[in-house]
């Protein structure tokens, strides 16, 4: 008997400590999926790694963009200190001809001294224009194609970003999934466990019921029986005190 408590106390003791594992949803997910642990690891690496050398591709295309406008601005001042000195060439070139070189017959003529019917200068007239025309539209094109560029990385960057978080809620949803479909078979498989082991509860209080009973039975029977016999030997008794008193009736009698 007090093995079967023992064994009964023992099987509630498991059950009591399966259903608590069960219920402690944050061991049972996280403190003990290790495998699951260092996949989000190892994926939080490879983003950090990805962005990492995503910054690094948006530094040296930015480096390469300055570069580009470094090397255009140096043709510029080169190209312009090269006509300068063409420019003066020509001019030196000009003033040994012979046809240059007649006698002065006066002062050189200022166009900034001569008045308007001269026709050598008019007021307000820009004379850098041409240049500053050029320049200008240099730039222009120099910044449109830089911020082209720049449109083309931001571009190409927000694609990538895009991508790397739909990778990432697909691998979640799948987590997710998996993680249910464990759960939902967890708590089938203790289901079945517990209704086995209520099972067997059931069974061993019903065969210890019966014993109970037909020792009860058993304890009764020989009661009556007891009684019974005692009752026998009561009229024994009687029957042979009977038998004696008469006997001795009957003597006296005679005597």
């Amino acid at each position: 008997m007090d093995m079967e408590q023992r064994k009964l106390v023992a099987m509630r003791e498991r059950a009591e400590a399966r259903r608590d594992r069960f219920l402690n949803a944050r061991q049972r997910t996280i403190g003990v999926d290790v495998e699951a642990l260092n996949q989000q690891m190892a994926e939080k690496e490879a983003r950090d790694e990805d962005e990492s050398a995503a910054s690094e591709s948006r530094h040296m295309r930015e480096r390469y963009i300055a570069t580009l406008i470094e090397q255009r601005e140096a043709e510029e001042r080169e190209m312009k200190r090269r006509e300068l000195r063409d420019l003066k060439s020509t001019w030196d070139e000009q003033a040994l001809r012979p046809k240059n070189q007649v006698a002065k017959r006066g002062d050189p003529i200022d166009p900034y001294a001569c008045g308007p019917a001269a026709v050598q200068g008019f007021r307000g007239e820009d004379e850098a224009a041409f240049d500053r025309t050029r320049l200008q539209k240099e730039q222009m094109r120099s910044w449109s194609t830089q911020q082209v560029a720049e449109k083309n990385a931001r571009n190409q960057e927000e694609a990538d970003a895009e991508a790397r978080y739909a990778a990432y809620v697909k691998m979640l949803t799948e987590r997710r999934g998996m993680m249910e479909h464990e759960e939902a078979m967890e708590a089938k498989e203790w289901r079945l466990r517990t209704a086995a082991e209520n099972s067997e509860i059931e069974a061993w209080k019903a065969a210890q019921k019966s014993a109970s009973r037909q020792a009860e039975y058993d304890e009764k029977v020989q009661e009556v029986q007891n009684q019974m016999s005692s009752v026998s030997k009561n009229i024994s008794s009687l029957q042979f005190l009977d038998t004696g008193a008469a006997a001795h009736i009957s003597s006296t009698i005679t005597i």
